[in-house]
C-alpha cells in the first residue's frame, strides 16, 4: 500500500517543546508529512497573530498543505452562517486550501447556498463536534445523505475522538459514515473523573488501528493530539505507517 497523507494539527504542540512552532515543521516536513492545521482560536490571541502568519508562510514555503479550522458551524437557524465568506478570506489569506467547520442547524435551502461557493479554490469540509445533539451520529449521517443526493463538493473530516464526548460508538460511526470521510482527525481518548478527554494514540480506550481498517487509503490522516515532543510524534507516524501496511478493508 501507498503511505498516507499525514498531517499534524499544530494547536497542540506545547510551547514547552523548547523550539518554535515554524522550526519544528522543518522536522515535520522531513517526517513526511503533506499539512498542518491551523485552528482559528490560535488567530483570536492577540499576541500570537504574527506566529500563526509566520508558520503558515513557513508551510507555504515548505509546500506543506495548510488546512483552517474554525470553532463555528457552517449553518445557523437553516441558513448558510453569514460569517462563511469571511472565514473564506481569513483561510485564503492564510494561504489555507480547505477550511473546516461544524454543521450546524442546516436545511434544504441552506444546502443549496453551498453551491454558490462550489467554485472556489478552498474546499470546505465538515467535522462532527462535541455538541448535542448536532454531534450526535444520526445527525451527521443525514446531512451528509442530503449533500450526497443534492450533491455538492464537499468533505467530511471523521474526528475520531469527539464521538464519546456525545455518548456514541466510533466503530459504529465510522461504519455508517466511511463512504463519507476524506479524512480523520487520529487521537484516543481517555477518562478523569469519568469525563472523557483527548489523548495520544495507544493511551486510552479508542481502537484507533479498528478504525483505520475500515477506510481506503486515500483518507488523509491528521495527528490531533497532545504532545510536548518530537520523539513521541515520531511514534505516532511510525505506528500509523506500520498500520499502513495492513490491507484496509476496503481493499482486502
Amino acid at each position: 500500500m501507498n503511505a498516507p497523507n499525514l498531517i499534524f494539527d499544530v494547536t497542540f504542540l506545547d510551547e514547552s517543546m523548547g523550539y518554535t512552532k515554524e522550526i519544528l515543521l522543518i522536522d515535520l516536513q522531513k517526517m513526511g508529512f503533506k499539512g498542518i492545521t491551523i485552528h482559528h482560536k490560535m488567530l483570536e490571541e492577540v499576541t500570537k497573530t504574527d506566529e500563526i502568519k509566520k508558520i503558515a508562510a513557513m508551510a507555504q514555503k515548505l509546500g506543506l498543505k495548510i488546512s483552517y479550522v474554525i470553532e463555528d458551524e457552517l449553518f445557523k437557524m437553516g441558513r448558510l452562517n453569514k460569517m462563511v465568506p469571511h472565514y473564506l478570506m481569513e483561510a485564503k489569506n492564510l494561504g489555507a486550501t480547505e477550511l473546516i467547520l461544524t454543521i450546524g442547524d442546516y436545511s434544504p435551502a441552506g444546502l443549496k447556498a453551498l453551491r454558490k461557493l462550489d467554485s472556489l479554490a478552498i474546499t470546505i469540509t465538515v467535522t462532527n463536534d462535541q455538541a448535542y445533539p448536532s454531534g450526535r451520529l444520526d445527525k451527521i449521517a443525514e446531512f451528509l445523505l442530503a449533500v450526497k443526493v443534492l450533491p455538492i463538493n464537499l468533505g467530511y473530516l471523521f474526528n475520531l475522538g469527539n464521538w464519546r464526548f456525545v455518548g456514541e460508538d466510533e466503530q459504529v460511526a465510522v461504519d455508517m459514515l466511511k463512504e463519507y470521510i476524506t479524512e480523520i482527525f487520529l487521537q484516543d481518548v481517555t477518562y478523569i473523573n469519568e469525563l472523557p478527554v483527548i489523548t495520544t494514540p495507544d493511551c486510552g480506550f479508542v481502537d484507533w488501528r479498528q478504525v483505520l481498517r475500515c477506510l481506503p487509503a486515500n483518507v488523509d490522516i491528521v495527528l490531533s493530539f497532545p504532545t510536548t515532543s518530537l520523539a513521541e510524534i515520531k511514534k505516532v507516524r511510525d505506528l500509523v505507517l506500520e498500520h499502513n501496511a495492513i490491507p484496509s478493508v476496503e481493499a482486502s
